[in-house]
């Protein structure tokens, strides 16, 4: 788990080094590969080189006859080897000299070859022994390294040499002209300009020679859009934070010299190749309700759209002070932040939650410890104070400490939106870096400070030391940017993958590594001086195990069986196997709970050869080729929160409850009038014009009810529900196993009424012809030529107890299907939008039909009718509320 220095020059940075640093990289982890990207220029940058050089545990030095020049390779160099530190030479190019100095050690050629498997390999063995020698830990600056000159010896001279060459030439020049002058007869001496050119040399020499002072160091400071405040007046009162200084800021300094070294190497890189669904950095809209007289639980779960229309409410759950976030939006990540903080993307917390005021003291975890429920960590050199925060934990001992606190650890999202809110500070006070506000390299004394002592650096929930004095402990695996916590960086049983950690700590120089956007990583492993923990509450917790008032003032639910269920289903699921169908009934109708969580919609560029083969080994030929490039790109789709959809497709005795409600018009009115519009246009009533367009007609009571796409989306609104996206149907149907049908992906004809033997009972001439009944499965026989009673195929039931999501009847999705709106889906590009003003428009159509041959089946296949097409049924959601679960008809 080596931490390394990499030392080279600029001339070789594009063509070389970056190559060679995305190697180690993806070897050992982006944080433990340092060079000076991240150096901040200032009268401190080189002893913030030669701190780092001292956390090193290999050097790295890069060979090219322009770095062995380098008056800063030659510098770093030193230290080094002043530090005992393993070099380990790289040679960049053939034609390199090489020092006496450096010829005794074992260099690895890498000479035009710095992606070569061979090389590339011989150099992680080599990091890997020499970080493993023992070495002594030298102090910094004791005696401290000289720092470079303010520019190599080298090019300084050959620029002097070149300022005087120029010197004496405009020298001969003004004399040539001078004596020029005197044979021409001039009598009045010329102006001299030798001494406005030696001026302008001065200028160039100082400039040149300030240049190399800094390295270059990009000034600008990125400020988010803030987004209007809410101004309403507030009217309770907030616990009041406790400013007591009756205990030191900053413990007795202990003057050991020692530097914790974080160290991964975890090589297990997650194959997360899709593209994510929202592209789009604008944050979703989020709409916070300020009423006067809100108590804060009302306005945090309501949400808030800036950082102070929240005020501080802190309650102590265990004894340990924690303080409430409230739910809203923010931009996760940062534009001009490192790699692993982009790509900048929306991230909202539907759920208010609860997170420790402070990072957890030694004291509180030695409790856990007495409790025989926590390990005993390691004796730390640099924290031996109760007050002072606990190091040396591992990410188990960590999430075993929380979830004895009744508690977890924080997301990445939820650490980071604690620290930053709706307002997007890079700082938990504010967007610039003040020093005073958190404790750091050059204020603590190389050891982390009492908890809380830095009052300044709270957060705008109350929180304090996110930006500095410990690393703290997640939840979450390091995975690439956009975050999505359903695509398994929140898995809690996978132990071979590094887990992240937030805010800078105690000993850091580089101000960027105390961003609140900063993300580090660690093997779970890993004990650390600089390693701790803070823990996070959910918002439902039942209060009713707790002493005391209700705090909220609501209604505690009875059953812990409800609690599960909603834990469960707001938490989000990784696969199918982790849900277990459940059905209510509203108002009378059968509906299944859609858990929270994730999957790919759509399809790769890979799967469209097998989906195409499919279609041409039922057929001979393809002629839905255009549908299955309509399901491209695949795309992540997350679902924050969960949904109801109904267990069956609505019946015509469903319908018929509408009708006499009098909310919705009579089923053969509405087939009337478009059979006639279809009749006028063919302009004829022969048999085969008429069945063409009366397909499909099911008239039972129990079997799906026919309908055009505004008389189903009337219906469902009757319910108060409404038609499902696309993307909600397809999650409803696939899951995140991404089944190719509901029940698997296989198919079966026996799960299923679709095109089999019975469609060569159907004799709807041009209606045959056009939608290709010669590709019915005549190996099955389902018994029904058209739509089926409900409920007939119960082995084609899909993850969450859906039935009938393939074949019977095809079924509306609230979804535009304009060409004009192409995947990756999006729901807030307009294609959700006007739903009652579609009259004529191409409308999405999901599941396929007793029509319908196999690969029309697929759940992922997304034909387009026109809305008046009368072969497609109706499925309705209903949007998810936790008060849902308490309830039943």
């Amino acid at each position: 788990m080596a931490k390394i220095f990499i030392s080279y020059s600029r001339v070789d940075k594009r063509s070389f080094v970056e190559p060679l640093i995305k190697n180690l990289r993806d070897q050992y982890g982006y944080n433990q590969v340092w060079h000076d990207e991240r150096l901040i220029g200032g009268p401190e940058w080189w002893r913030q080189i030669l701190n780092e050089i001292n956390r090193c545990e290999v050097f790295v030095y890069v060979l090219t006859n322009d770095s062995l020049e380098s008056q800063y390779c030659k510098a770093e160099h030193q230290e080094a080897l002043r530090l005992g530190i393993p070099i380990i030479p790289v040679q960049a190019r053939a034609k390199t000299k090489i020092p006496p100095e450096l010829a005794k050690y074992q260099h690895i050629d890498m000479t035009d070859k710095v992606n070569d498997t061979q090389s590339v390999t011989k150099l992680f063995e080599a990091i890997d022994y020499q970080s493993k020698l023992p070495r002594p830990r030298l102090p910094n600056w004791e005696p401290e390294t000289p720092s470079p000159d303010h520019f190599p010896a080298r090019k300084r001279a050959n620029y002097i040499r070149n300022i005087v060459i120029a010197i004496f030439l405009i020298i001969v020049l003004a004399g040539l002209f001078y004596f020029s002058s005197l044979i021409l007869g001039e009598q009045d001496t010329p102006p001299t300009r030798t001494l406005e050119t030696t001026n302008i040399a001065n200028k160039i020499t100082e400039t040149f020679t300030d240049e190399a002072i800094t390295p270059p160091t990009d000034t600008s400071i990125y400020t988010p859009t803030s987004t209007d405040s809410v101004t309403d007046t507030l009217s309770y009162t907030a616990t009041q934070i406790e400013t007591s200084t009756d205990e030191p800021s900053v413990p007795p300094t202990d003057t050991s010299t020692y530097t914790p070294t974080p160290t991964d190497s975890m090589t297990d890189t997650p194959t997360f190749t899709v593209t994510p669904a929202n592209t789009s950095t604008n944050p979703p809209v989020h709409t916070a309700v300020s009423v006067v007289g809100n108590t804060p639980f009302e306005i945090a779960e309501s949400g808030v759209i800036s950082n102070d229309e929240w005020e501080i409410y802190s309650e102590i759950f265990d004894d340990v002070e924690m303080v409430l976030v409230p739910s809203g939006c923010f931009q996760m990540g940062y534009v001009d932040g490192d790699d692993d903080q982009k790509p900048v993307h929306p991230q909202c917390i539907t759920q208010p939650f609860w997170i420790s005021q402070y990072e957890i003291t030694r004291d509180q975890y030695q409790l856990c410890v007495e409790a025989e429920i926590c390990l005993p960590v390691p004796e730390s050199e640099v924290s031996t104070q109760n007050r002072q925060p606990i190091n040396q934990t591992t990410w188990f001992d960590a999430k075993t400490y929380c979830e004895w606190k009744n508690g977890r650890l924080p997301t990445e999202v939820e650490w980071e939106y604690a620290a930053r809110g709706p307002d997007n500070l890079l700082y938990a006070w504010g967007n610039e870096y003040i020093p005073e506000n958190l404790v750091h390299g050059y204020n603590s004394g190389d050891i982390p400070a009492y908890v809380g002592s830095k009052k300044e650096g709270i957060s705008w929930v109350g929180a304090y030391d996110l930006n500095g004095n410990i690393r703290e402990w997640t939840s979450s695996l390091q995975f690439d940017y956009p975050y999505n916590r359903f695509d398994g960086r929140e898995d809690p049983t996978r132990t071979n993958y590094h887990r992240t950690a937030r805010g800078g700590f105690y000993g850091g120089l580089v101000t960027t590594m105390y961003l609140s956007t900063d993300r580090w990583h660690e093997s779970p492993n890993e004990r650390s001086d600089t390693l701790g923990i803070r823990c996070v509450r959910d918002y439902d917790f039942d209060y009713s195990t707790q002493e005391g008032d209700n705090p909220r003032g609501v209604e505690q639910e009875t059953s812990s069986s409800f609690r599960d269920l909603q834990n469960r289903a707001e938490r989000g699921i990784f696969n199918n196997n982790d849900w277990q169908p459940h059905t209510q009934i509203f108002n009378e109708v059968e509906m299944v709970l859609v858990p929270a969580g994730s999957f790919t919609m759509g399809l790769d560029e890979a799967d469209i050869d097998f989906v195409i083969g499919f279609c041409v080994e039922e057929r001979g030929i393809c002629e839905d080729e255009i549908y299955y490039t309509k399901e491209t790109p695949a795309n992540i789709q997350i679902f924050e929160l969960p949904f109801w959809i109904d267990k069956t497709e609505v019946t015509n005795a469903m319908y018929s409850e509408c009708i006499a409600d009098g909310e919705c018009r009579p089923i053969e009115e509405v087939r009337r009038s478009i059979i006639n519009d279809c009749i006028e246009e063919r302009w004829d009533e022969t048999d085969e014009t008429v069945n063409y367009c009366l397909p499909g007609f099911s008239l039972e009571g129990n079997q799906p009810v026919i309908l055009p796409f505004v008389a189903a989306h009337q219906y469902c609104e009757w319910r108060e529900a409404r038609l499902p996206t696309e993307a909600e149907w397809e999650y409803a149907a696939r899951g995140p196993d991404n089944l190719l049908y509901p029940w698997g992906n296989e198919f079966d004809g026996n799960f299923v009424n679709h095109c089999d033997l019975n469609c060569s009972d159907i004799s709807w001439g041009v209606f045959e012809y056009e939608f290709g009944y010669l590709d019915a499965s005549t190996e099955f026989d389902d018994g029904y030529s058209n739509a089926s009673p409900v409920r007939s195929y119960p082995l084609n039931a899909s993850w969450i107890g859906a039935l009938d999501m393939s074949g019977n009847v095809a079924e509306w999705a609230s979804t535009n299907g304009s060409d004009e709106f192409p995947y990756p889906y999006a729901t807030d590009d307009g294609r959700e939008q006007g739903i009652t003003e579609r009259s004529e428009n191409d409308q999405i159509v999901r599941g396929g039909s007793f029509m319908s041959a196999p690969y029309r089946l697929l759940a992922l296949y997304r034909p387009t009718y026109t809305t008046d097409w009368l072969i497609t049924g109706v499925r309705c959601v209903k949007d998810y509320s936790p008060n849902d679960l308490a309830m039943s008809d």
